[in-house]
């Protein structure tokens, strides 16, 4: 007896070893023989949100897939169906705000919903049931699959056998649970270029994914109406419990909930080094600042991630420091309540290389003269410069997980908004580049006003007089899409550009160039570098002027406009739409074209002559340089044509061409002449034959392009074959230009005939700049 005791025991120890509770909102148990993880499901019918992320990526900016992205927000209940439990997601989309149960279940039975998971189930106890739960967290509940389908890096299927619970992360908590997974993805195709770089074995991909059972916000959280004058990223659904004399389609916008008692708390990932973890702490307390103007003091904190907290934690509001092989965007991303709007945790992606980025522009613009008359501290100006554009960014980032949008006209009125894109406001003093006030260092005007609108304790009456107030005060708005395309119309409404007058200030930027390049050489890198290495700062400085450029194109063709409302003493603001007048239009076309100019173009020869080709070992790689084909020789003609595809991109767009002839004064054709005039009728020096060359071969193709293009407004391709056949004419006699009059009486002669093109060299990568 005493053995066969033993013997059980021993049994029961080794079952209990194996076996560990997790008690939360929906408790674990799992089973570490087995590799089995068990949920305990008691509460049916009642809706939860759900979540997925990424705790461990695959580092490739082109893909995604990054450390600490986040899914979609999901509202989901489990239901049990006989044997069956599943996991339905709520379509949010569509509801009826009423306390009519059957006016809300009209609603949800029009509407498809989606089931997420399905589950049996394997033990039941008074209406508690335990399901194995391990293929549904085995599964790719991101969309990992789908996303290197999209991006053409092939199909990958996911492999069972090298999958399993990361028990490390599995967590349960009283009001959210927290499991995390290995996952493997394999392929038997080609694996994608993008791929090939960031995994050791790129036939097989391994990521974790992070699932969230978060249970719903306490009551008492109020919904606050999205109002266009002001940019708040909002959730929009169709309420059919309106009336129908009222609009069906709502707009509350996304914001934490905000107490004195219960501060907003910001957590900077571990993993960052110094200086720039301090530099992320400064830049995301600037929003302290607000909070404390919006009547919260002290509500708003920042400190370092603890080593014992999971970051994918719902309870944290986390700045993750995210490393990939390219550099690109940042992210502010939020769990937010669907049904609210409620941010239930900000979640920032900073890209570690963008401040390596910004150092490479500081280093191309904080030279010393050619002669050594100076030694300015270039690596610290570049240094600094570079910090203070992570703090930018930090705030900027942060914004976004407070619920603010971009604001992309903020730059035009005393950079009164981080929310903007901040290109370096470089001055100049004394004839020298200073980088010293190249970035903002605290939030605007235009912030502190936005918070107090999504956060201050004001009545609905209040709210529309702080909106009313600060459209009084100039406080412009203007959206991403009517900001970031080159096409877009307002003339204040750009990216990466400074200053109240985009056309001044686009000749500002042009004098930088052009002192950075006198002082650009050998100093502009460290010692021990291969000298091939100065095309990395070349290109950023050579192409200074670009967004700028693109800036002050706006005014061509541009319109001022506000996204006004109605009020009972009129539009606010009253001003709704105005033609940008046609002397400013001028003046805009003749900045812009200034910089076809083959002397803007020029690389000073002794800059040339210090460049080879790519030194070996650093081909490719993370250096962004000028295109040339096959040639491994840098050509003046090269990067002229990167930067005359700038100019005319922007000067020739369709969009504004077509509105330029709609307003009439002045008409597409204007533009046109003044890039003829600038390309082929001045005299060049013999020395910038080619880059010359280069830029007018260049602007006939692109006239060609806009005269043949079905898609295009018919005045403007009735102007593109006009200012061809002028062309003609005027290079007739020319000596030195029969290919270019053969190739335009071709086009004219059948427009619609397939042509034969060079691919046009492709222009060095440009967003995000820093």
């Amino acid at each position: 007896m005493k053995r066969i005791a033993l013997v059980l025991f021993l049994v029961a120890t080794s079952a209990s070893a194996a076996m560990q509770r997790l008690d939360g909102f929906i408790p674990l148990d799992w089973d570490a023989d087995s590799g089995k993880l068990s949920m305990e499901i008691s509460r049916f019918g009642q809706e939860f949100l759900y979540q997925t992320g990424l705790p461990a990526g695959l580092g490739s900016n082109p893909v995604g897939l990054d450390r600490g992205e986040l899914s979609d927000t999901r509202v989901v209940r489990f239901e049990r169906v006989g044997p069956k439990v599943l996991l339905v997601q709520v379509n949010d989309r569509y509801r009826a705000t009423t306390d009519n149960a059957n006016e809300r279940r009209a609603v949800e039975e029009s509407f498809a919903q989606s089931v997420l998971g399905g589950f049996k189930v394997e033990k039941d106890e008074n209406g508690t049931v335990m399901v194995d739960a391990t293929s549904f967290f085995l599964g790719d509940g991101h969309g990992v699959i789908r996303r290197l389908k999209n991006t053409k890096q092939g199909s990958y299927k996911l492999d069972d056998s090298r999958s399993a619970i990361f028990m490390e992360r599995t967590k349960a908590f009283p009001r959210n649970t927290e499991v995390e997974a290995t996952l493997t993805f394999t392929t038997d195709d080609n694996p994608g270029s993008l791929v090939r770089p960031v995994t050791p074995t790129p036939s097989i991909i391994t990521v974790r994914e992070h699932h969230s059972f978060i249970q719903l916000p306490d009551p008492g959280y109020t919904p606050r109406e999205l109002d266009p004058r002001i940019g708040y990223i909002s959730i929009g659904f169709y309420d059919y419990a309106t009336p129908f004399t009222g609009p069906v389609e709502k707009h509350w916008i996304t914001r934490h909930r905000l107490s004195k008692d219960h501060p907003i708390v910001y957590y900077v990932d571990n993993g960052a080094p110094e200086p720039i973890r301090s530099a992320l702490m400064e830049g995301a307390s600037w929003w302290s600042e607000a909070f404390a103007a919006a009547g919260f003091p002290g509500s708003f904190q920042v400190k370092v991630l603890p080593d014992d907290a999971d970051p994918m934690d719902v309870r944290y509001n986390v700045i993750h420091w995210v490393h990939r092989s390219t550099r690109g965007w940042s992210y502010g991303e939020s769990i937010v309540d669907p049904r609210t709007g409620e941010i239930l945790k900000g979640n920032v992606r900073l890209g570690s290389l963008r401040i390596r980025q910004d150092y490479t522009i500081g280093s191309g613009l904080a030279g010393i003269p050619p002669d050594g008359s100076e030694l300015a501290p270039t690596s610290d100006a570049a240094a600094q410069m570079a910090l203070a554009r992570i703090r930018q960014l930090a705030a900027h980032e942060v914004g976004h997980t407070l619920g603010l949008d971009h604001n992309f006209a903020a730059s035009t009125y005393d950079r009164a908004s981080v929310m903007d894109y901040p290109a370096p406001l470089i001055e100049i003093k004394d004839g020298k580049l200073d980088l010293s006030h190249a970035y903002t260092r605290s939030i605007g005007a235009y912030d502190k006003w936005a918070i107090r609108f999504g956060y201050a304790d004001l009545s609905p009456d209040q709210i529309h007089q702080l909106v009313e107030d600060g459209v009084k005060q100039g406080m412009l708005f203007v959206k991403d899409s009517d900001a970031r395309p080159v096409s877009s119309a307002h003339p204040l409404g750009a990216v990466w550009d400074n200053g109240s007058d985009p056309i001044a200030m686009l000749r500002h930027e042009i004098e930088v160039r052009r002192i950075a390049l006198a002082n650009f050489g050998l100093q502009s890198i460290p010692i021990g570098t291969p000298l091939s290495m100065l095309e990395t700062r070349l290109v950023p400085l050579y192409l200074h002027h670009r967004y700028q450029l693109e800036a002050a194109a706006k005014s061509i063709g541009g319109i001022y406009f506000t996204y006004a409302i109605r009020t009972a003493g009129g539009p606010s603001p009253s001003t709704v739409r105005e033609v940008v007048p046609a002397a400013r239009q001028r003046e805009a076309i003749e900045a812009v074209v200034s910089t076809l100019d083959p002397r803007f173009l020029e690389i000073p020869a002794r800059i040339l002559a210090l460049i080879p080709p790519p030194a070996h070992g650093f081909e490719g790689g993370t250096t962004e340089l000028f295109d040339r084909r096959d040639d491994p020789i840098l050509t003046p003609e090269a990067a002229a044509a990167a930067s005359a595809e700038i100019t005319l991109a922007a000067l020739l767009d369709p969009l504004r061409a077509a509105r330029m002839n709609s307003f009439g004064t002045p008409p597409f054709r204007e533009a046109v002449d003044a890039a003829i005039r600038m390309t082929w009728k001045q005299p060049v020096p013999e020395r910038l034959t080619g880059v010359s060359r280069a830029v007018r071969s260049l602007l006939v193709t692109k006239l060609m392009n806009l005269a043949a293009d079905p898609a295009v407004d018919p005045s403007v391709r009735a102007t593109a074959t006009g200012s061809l056949r002028s062309l003609r004419a005027f290079i007739a006699d020319k000596p030195g230009e029969r290919a270019t009059r053969d190739d335009i009486e071709r086009f004219l002669d059948r427009p619609d005939a397939p042509r034969k093109q060079s691919e046009p060299l492709a222009v060095p990568p440009g967003p995000p700049i820093g």
